[in-house]
């Protein structure tokens, strides 16, 4: 208790993981290099690259690289930072769902051993 977001996220992913390129900014600001993202949200066409992420909570105000998510795709895919009984409830098919074919789980797909999501925010999306 009492440790910031910024902190916690800092402490128990990006050092585990060696994510020297990924932080919490949670302030329109970006590091550059800087992707642009577009959006038609608000009825027209604009830049939206330096719009605010405080609405979108925890997963708003994170930035990273490419190659820090290829780093931490196959840590979150095979539960890296977690203990075996902590991952397992996150993933395992639930018991209202059809016993075969996708499923979904703690926020996202599961299919054939694949974890799928289609993230959106202020115009950057992602599968």
């Amino acid at each position: 208790m009492g440790r910031s977001r910024e902190d916690l996220y800092q402490t128990e992913v990006s050092d585990p993981l060696d994510l020297t390129r990924t932080g919490y900014q949670p302030t329109p600001e970006l590091r550059g290099p800087v992707l642009h993202a577009f959006s038609s949200d608000r009825a027209i066409y604009e830049d939206s690259t330096f719009w605010n992420p405080s609405w979108a909570s925890d997963s708003g105000p994170l930035y990273s690289t490419l190659g820090d998510l290829g780093r931490w795709g196959p840590a979150f895919g095979q539960g890296r930072l977690l203990t075996p009984a902590s991952f397992l409830p996150l993933t395992k098919r639930p018991s209202a769902a059809p016993p075969t074919g996708p499923y979904f789980a703690t926020g996202f797909v599961v299919s054939n051993g694949w974890y799928f999501q289609n993230p959106n925010f202020n115009g950057y999306t992602g599968a």
